[in-house]
């Protein structure tokens, strides 16, 4: 938490979250943290943290959020794992933001096999990062929760033609069995649109019809194109990590890692 709300800014938008995490092993006795060894600790944080921040190449950086959770204690240490999440922020606007195919995942590019390296789950998450609303002034996260999802939990209600591989869910997944249609992993430019509209209606909708924690505020999303191959069939599909926190305002700006 004070972290957080030192040096984490939830204010300013960001088009990519660049992820770094590490351990940090600290004496401890019978459940218990003597101050200076906390003390400590909380330095040798922040000093891991500045280093992961200024390794970053792009200039227009910042820290969204800091996760500390415990790992483990045994034999007098207890050890705390680390996970920072820093905003890089976007220029390609919001509007007009689809205008060619992609594979599906796996970093695949385009559908012309072009821009290697990236693909239609990471430019929806581009997107939804981009269109993530921010609140003017300053505030940080804490709480932070991870919550995994995959498009089967999550039904295309509306889809006229259920079962098709096309728009069966909110997010991507084609299966491809000998027999089920439409078998593809080039997503259409109305397909883009489609799942990233769909995306973010699990990002923001309270369960049932999203992922959302009661209390919680969307953070960040990590969208990944995959594929599974279990026996006799292949599918496709973008699965995602999405963390959410409670947001609180700060009367400081956030200090310069």
């Amino acid at each position: 938490a004070a972290s957080n709300q030192t040096y984490g800014d939830a204010g300013t938008p960001f088009g990519e979250l660049v992820v770094d995490s590490f351990n940090i092993d600290v004496p401890a006795s019978n459940g218990e943290i003597q101050l200076n060894d906390l003390l400590a600790a909380y330095d040798e944080m922040i000093n891991s943290l500045s280093d992961s921040y200024n390794a970053i190449p792009d200039e227009n950086t910042h820290l969204v959020l800091n996760d500390v959770s415990l790992k483990s204690e045994d034999e007098g240490t207890a050890t705390f794992g680390i996970t920072a999440g820093f905003g890089v922020e976007g220029d390609d606007g919001t509007s007009g933001i689809f205008n060619d195919e992609w594979w599906w995942g796996l970093l695949k590019g385009k559908c012309d096999d072009t821009y290697l390296g990236t693909d239609a789950a990471e430019q929806i998450e581009n997107k939804i990062h981009m269109r993530k609303g921010t609140p003017s002034g300053h505030y940080y996260y804490t709480e932070v929760d991870s919550v995994q999802v995959i498009p089967e939990e999550f039904p295309n209600l509306n889809d006229p033609t259920p079962g098709d591989n096309m728009y069966d869910y909110m997010m991507f997944e084609n299966i491809d069995n000998g027999i089920m249609p439409n078998v593809h992993g080039c997503v259409s430019v109305e397909e883009m649109y489609f799942y990233l509209y769909g995306t973010e209606s699990v990002i923001y909708n309270y369960a049932p019809d999203g992922a959302r924690p009661e209390g919680k505020h969307f953070i960040s999303v990590n969208l990944i194109g995959d594929a599974l191959y279990p026996p006799l069939v292949t599918i496709l599909l973008h699965h995602a990590v999405i963390q959410y926190g409670v947001l609180h305002q700060n009367s400081q700006p956030p200090i310069d890692l």
